[in-house]
C-alpha cells in the first residue's frame, strides 16, 4: 500500500494562468531556492521588487524556466485533478487528470480551460521504507480589469505644401 497525501487548493477568480512546482526532499527545495535567487539576480529591478515574482511567475510570463530538472534522488508519484475527479481517483475508477508523473521535481504552467476553481494534487510515495518531504508551490496570475472614463486630448494635424528654391 502506498502512502498518499492530497493537497486541496482553490484558484481565485479572474485567474488567467497558473503554474505549480513539486520538489522532493532537500534537493527539490534547494532547486527552487536557487531558481528564486537566479530570478532575483536576472530580473529587471522593477520585477524583482514585485512580491511573488519568482520562478513560476517568470515561467508563466516569459516562458523561461530557472528551475533545474533533477536527475537523481527520491521521487514522488503525483496526479493533478479537478474537484469533480478526486472521488473517482480515490475509488480507483477511471478519472480525468490534468497532469501526472513520477518525478524528483517538476514544474509546469497549466493552460487550457483549467483557470479557476477547486483542484487537488494527489501525491503517492511508493517507497514503503523511506518517507519523503515534498515542497509544493502554486502560483496563480490574476487579472482584474478596471474600466473607466477619461478625457483624451485630440490633436489636429494639418498638412500644407510650400514652394522652395533649389540652388
Amino acid at each position: 500500500m502506498w502512502d498518499t497525501t492530497e493537497i486541496n487548493f482553490l484558484l481565485p477568480p479572474n485567474t488567467v494562468q497558473w503554474g505549480y512546482y513539486i520538489g522532493v526532499d532537500q534537493q527539490g527545495q534547494e532547486a527552487f531556492e536557487e531558481a528564486s535567487k537566479a530570478v532575483a539576480k536576472s530580473a529587471r529591478p522593477i520585477l524583482a521588487a514585485v512580491p511573488g515574482y519568482g520562478p513560476l511567475a517568470c515561467l508563466m510570463t516569459t516562458g523561461v524556466s530557472f528551475i533545474a530538472t533533477l536527475q537523481s534522488g527520491e521521487d514522488i508519484d503525483y496526479r493533478l485533478v479537478t474537484a469533480e475527479n478526486i472521488q473517482l481517483l480515490r475509488s480507483g475508477a477511471q478519472y480525468y487528470y490534468i497532469k501526472k508523473g513520477k518525478v524528483i521535481n517538476d514544474k509546469s504552467v497549466v493552460l487550457g480551460n483549467n483557470k479557476s476553481g477547486n483542484y487537488f494534487l494527489h501525491l503517492s510515495n511508493d517507497n514503503a521504507i523511506t518517507g519523503v518531504q515534498v515542497k509544493v508551490v502554486i502560483t496563480a496570475m490574476c487579472v482584474k480589469e478596471e474600466w473607466g472614463k477619461r478625457q483624451v486630448k485630440r490633436m489636429e494635424v494639418k498638412t500644407r505644401e510650400l514652394a522652395y528654391l533649389k540652388v
